[in-house]
């Protein structure tokens, strides 16, 4: 019976399909893309927080300098002060205490100034850093997703070759057949039909007795004693 060989042939069709519709959901690049993507995400968030720090230190630096050239100002009015006429020995006295409490704020602001500097750069370098290494991860997704692409691209072209074989072969089976074969389907997970080959169910590995094998040959529906498949032979393999 072509028809039963022809059902054994969409059983086969439908098993493949399967395969390759699960391979689609699971598919390794969907992990790789979604790993990569959470990388460029956290990149993109450390550049944002030290473009945050550094624009902060650079506020910071302008502070001090601005805070070190008023001192200096201060400083230099104070000597023009002091090196003034008409001054008490207790006024240079007083003028030459505020002028050194100046040049200590003048020294320990300057100080500061250059820990600041230091650190702007360290941060300057830091993001230079963070920003390459972020502009690289979306290459590194770029290129997943375009990996993705075409893997997806590939087995959705076979898993519609597949579906077009499947109507194909669906056309040449009566609806009666096709029927009986969607019954035993859920029973034998996907697997209701077993070619019998020299003489051997393959869905159990049992041998047939002769009494069906003659059957077999007048391509009859038969199903497997032992495991309850509906059997298929095809005299062409055996002939081979």
């Amino acid at each position: 019976m072509e028809q039963l060989q022809n059902l054994y042939r969409l059983q086969q069709v439908e098993l493949k399909l399967c395969a390759w519709q699960e391979k689609l959901k699971n598919l390794p690049v969907y992990a790789a893309f979604t790993q990569a993507k959470a990388e460029v995400m956290r990149a993109k968030e450390a550049v944002e927080a030290l473009q945050e720090k550094f624009t902060t230190q650079q506020r910071q630096v302008k502070k001090l300098e601005y805070n070190l050239q008023e001192t200096e100002a201060k400083e230099q009015d104070l000597q023009k002060e002091l090196f003034g006429d008409n001054k008490t020995a207790r006024e240079v006295q007083q003028l030459e205490k505020k002028a050194k409490i100046l040049r200590q704020n003048f020294l320990q602001q300057e100080e500061e100034l250059i820990a600041s500097l230091e650190v702007t750069e360290a941060l300057a370098e830091a993001l230079t850093q963070a920003r390459q290494n972020y502009q690289k991860l979306r290459k590194d997704l770029q290129a997943v997703q375009q990996q993705g692409k075409r893997e997806i691209r590939q087995i959705k072209a076979k898993i519609k070759e597949l579906q077009a074989e499947k109507l194909r072969l669906e056309a040449l089976i009566p609806q009666e057949l096709k029927t009986e074969y969607q019954r035993l389907r859920s029973h034998f997970q996907g697997k209701p039909l077993a070619e019998v080959k020299n003489g051997i169910c393959s869905g159990c590995y049992v041998a047939i007795p002769l009494s069906i094998n003659s059957r077999l040959l007048a391509q009859k529906m038969i199903y497997c004693e032992n495991c309850g498949r509906l059997l298929v032979f095809f005299p062409e393999k055996e002939d081979d």
